[in-house]
């Protein structure tokens, strides 16, 4: 197999064999659960990504492990709070 394909396959035998299992994991983590479909198949492409430079030797503990992170980042995201410049703010001095 070509690497391009080599890739293919180990994903699809090694990481969507993992469809279950991650969809409940997000479910139970991420409170809006229309957006889960989303997170798995962002968790998916991150996998991928990082699979082209070099393919963990754990799938399944990878696969978790770029869940976790992506709902973390996810939930720092929404934390932020934006400053909007207002007409009020510009006077006060720095």
């Amino acid at each position: 197999m070509t690497g391009a394909a080599d890739l293919d396959a180990w994903f699809v035998a090694e990481v969507l064999a993992l469809e279950a299992p991650l969809t409940r994991f997000i479910r139970r983590n991420w409170a809006d659960q229309d957006e889960v479909t989303d997170l798995r198949q962002e968790v998916y492409a991150r996998v991928y990504d990082s699979a082209r430079k070099g393919r963990p030797l754990l799938a399944k503990p990878f696969v978790f492990a770029a869940a976790r992170n992506l709902l973390i980042d996810r939930a720092r995201r929404a934390q932020v709070v934006r400053i909007r410049a207002h007409p009020w703010t510009a006077d006060v001095p720095v």
